[in-house]
């Protein structure tokens, strides 16, 4: 019923605009369903899923929502440049990137201690909660990153950087090829 309602509206999109660019995360059923639908897939976290994605002539990215208090620079670093780099991801998304939690309109969060908070109007957000999932933080008018914010744009640098490289190698490939063709 899900995938036949998603298929019906897809359909009706892509015919109403031809050119419009369609997302959405999902998993394998999502894929074998609907992939050909979509021209990015949020999700693809192995190279098989790449693979498969890349395939269809789709475009593959995944996204980070590990609060910040489980990982580390390295770690950030690492998952948004050479990770998405070994296994051909287009990119990595932020599935938040400031105060996530306050998303809170569920109700009820855990800090990174285990405890148990209620959410409600006049809940006091004290420094020690704002930074659970966020890499940054809003105080007096200003951003703030945190640490591992600096890790993910450094991952972020090193993608770029190795893209560049690629581009740079093909393009080196294809003169010596052409000029090795035409000396020929």
């Amino acid at each position: 019923e899900r995938i036949a309602r998603a298929r019906r509206i897809l359909t009706a999109l892509k015919k109403a605009a031809p050119h419009i660019k369609t997302t959405t995360a999902m998993g394998p059923k999502g894929a074998a369903a609907l992939g050909h639908m979509y021209d990015v897939w949020i999700g693809c976290s192995t190279a098989e899923r790449v693979k498969h994605c890349l395939s269809m002539g789709k475009h593959p990215w995944t996204y980070s929502c590990r609060p910040i208090y489980e990982v580390c620079t390295a770690y950030e670093r690492y998952f948004y440049g050479r990770y998405p780099w070994k296994i051909g991801l287009k990119g990595v998304g932020l599935w938040c990137y400031a105060e996530g939690f306050q998303q809170a309109g569920y109700g009820i969060f855990v800090d990174r201690f285990g405890h148990r908070h209620q959410y409600s109007e006049d809940f006091v957000f004290t420094s020690e909660l704002k930074h659970i999932y966020g890499h940054v933080y809003f105080e007096k008018d200003q951003v703030i990153p945190v640490v591992t914010w600096e890790g993910v744009r450094e991952g972020i640098d090193d993608y770029r950087y190795m893209l560049t490289l690629k581009k740079a190698a093909q393009a080196a490939v294809a003169g010596s090829a052409t000029g090795a063709q035409a000396a020929g």
